[in-house]
């Protein structure tokens, strides 16, 4: 295909001294004629009309950045009215841009015709000069203005998103959140090596530009834009043991580190200092090697994250950190613990009835005990995977073991990822199927019938009626799943309730009776 495309060169300073009114030469391709190839808006906003002259149907086929075959990013800032028309002379093209506080440029592509007649016309759009203010993040914090591009330079401190690249930006005046960094209009998953490409770690000192954006109470730089990264005088060289894990009793870790600094620090979390501790530095000034010792982990899973510093002959201060993660133990806990306990990584283990299945793909849970109850967000199958939750054979109404840790979701706790560690399938039964079941205390029934002639109000022992002469001994009632004994009168249950419960087939002397029964629900 032959593409015929006209380029034209855009002086910026020419155009901003330039008024929209200005008489521009009108460019001419074969099949296609417009009266100006650039448009200038002003920064307050507003619009522009050229007309064009067509040989053949037309379209409006791209407005966004880069140019020919590379094509970058659409963007949404200015419009053109009309997108496309039919072959007429002077036809009215409106450009037309809202008020902005950045200068800007995209261009637009015109089609004219198809096969190999069509041709492309190239119109240049500018509102402003792209001009960016270098100023802290403190001066950002306090005195910027949401939608206003600056610029900044600073530490990167914490990494949280390598995709979009997210990661936190401290030049000691204070901290912005980056949400989003892009190299030529393209986050690092859209690059050929990813965030690696962009050469950016925990220590660098980097230099971004970008529009302030407040989010909640976080200021931010949203889709900023690398100019430089100034790779820091220290960093890791290497962990030994690898994983960087301590195992549960405790131990060593050795950090080798590669440092072309004044000396090195090393800070530990205060709140981690009760159990982790500097054994040793050894090494070289240039390859200094730091010995970590853990403590006998008795509470939950943990992680760390040590910070090391250097300086140059300035005395500019230089950053790296290492993580450290150390296994834990498994705490049994109620529900109402659980939902009391801080968020963090310890693991909790919890046992209760599965009230309610909210989502049947990737297991969001209610699961209840005695207490209370826990929303779990989340369950992974034996090999880690989520979204697993209809192959694993658990229904809603059985009794479930899982572990993970606590967290929260808008204030409200959760239970996130947990895996399975037990699971007790829990059948529905009349009485006259429970009573022809055999003897088992391994196997749960869920049973509904009507309270008749409670006999023990401390400990709940009555008999559950079906209507059908069908009669069961409920010996002991306890208010749910691990619930103690001797507070039957608490559920409130009288005589002519009909209820819900759920235990194992037991019998005394021959008299059927259910045994390690816990309350589920009662009938309004």
């Amino acid at each position: 295909m032959k593409l015929k495309v006209l380029f034209a060169s855009l002086i910026a300073g020419a155009l901003l001294l330039s008024s929209c009114e200005q008489k521009f030469t009108p460019t001419y391709l074969d099949d296609i004629k417009v009266s100006q190839s650039y448009v200038a808006i002003d920064m307050t906003g507003g619009s522009v009309d050229i007309t064009l002259t067509a040989e053949d149907a037309w379209n409006v086929s791209f407005i966004g950045t880069g140019y020919g075959t590379n094509k970058q990013a659409a963007v949404d800032w200015v419009t053109v009215s009309p997108m496309s028309g039919s072959a007429a002379e002077d036809q009215v093209l409106t450009f037309e841009a809202a008020e902005t506080l950045n200068g800007r440029n995209c261009v637009v592509l015109i089609e004219c015709g198809s096969g190999d007649s069509k041709v492309t016309q190239y119109i240049n759009v500018i509102q402003g000069l792209p001009v960016t203010e270098e100023v802290s993040c403190e001066e950002v914090i306090e005195n910027g203005i949401d939608g206003k591009s600056y610029r900044v330079t600073g530490i990167c401190t914490a990494i949280s998103n390598t995709e979009y690249g997210n990661w936190y930006l401290n030049d000691g005046t204070g901290e912005l959140y980056i949400y989003g960094t892009k190299i030529d209009n393209k986050y690092p998953s859209e690059t050929d090596g990813g965030w690696e490409a962009f050469g950016i770690e925990v220590g660098d000192e980097v230099t971004v530009e970008g529009p302030r954006l407040t989010y909640g109470s976080t200021i931010e730089l949203e889709d900023a834009t690398l100019i430089s990264v100034n790779k820091s005088l220290i960093s890791v060289e290497s962990v030994d043991p690898e994983d960087a894990s301590f195992p549960l009793e405790g131990g060593n870790i050795s950090v080798t580190l590669n440092c072309k600094g004044d000396g090195i620090g090393v800070e530990i979390p205060a709140e981690a200092q009760e159990w982790l501790s500097i054994a040793s530095i050894g090494g070289t000034a240039s390859a200094p090697v730091v010995t970590f010792q853990a403590a006998y982990n008795n509470l939950g899973d943990r992680n760390v994250t040590v910070t090391f510093t250097t300086k140059d002959d300035d005395g500019k201060e230089y950053t790296t950190e290492q993580s450290f993660f150390q296994k834990g133990s498994i705490i049994d806990a109620t529900a109402a613990e659980i939902n009391a306990a801080a968020d963090g990584d310890t693991q909790y283990r919890l046992t209760g009835y599965i009230r309610e299945v909210a989502n049947d793909l990737y297991g969001n849970l209610y699961v209840t005990d005695f207490s209370g109850e826990v929303y779990v967000y989340g369950v992974l199958d034996e090999n880690g995977e989520s979204k697993q939750w209809a192959n694993m054979g658990i229904d809603e109404g059985d009794i479930i073991t899982v572990v993970g840790p606590k967290s929260s979701f808008k204030g409200d706790p959760q239970m996130v990822d947990v895996s399975v560690e037990d699971h007790k399938a829990v059948t529905d039964a009349t009485l006259s199927e429970f009573i022809a079941a055999e003897k088992a205390d391994d196997v749960w029934y869920r049973l509904t019938g009507t309270v008749n002639d409670i006999y023990n109000t401390t400990y709940g022992n009555f008999h559950l009626l079906d209507g059908e002469g069908n009669d069961v001994t409920v010996y002991g009632l306890v208010a749910g799943w691990g619930g103690p004994d001797k507070e039957f009168a608490s559920l409130g249950i009288e005589e002519g309730d009909v209820v819900t419960i759920v235990g194992v087939r037991d019998e005394y002397n021959g008299t059927v009776q259910v045994g390690d029964a816990f309350f589920v629900s009662k009938a309004e």
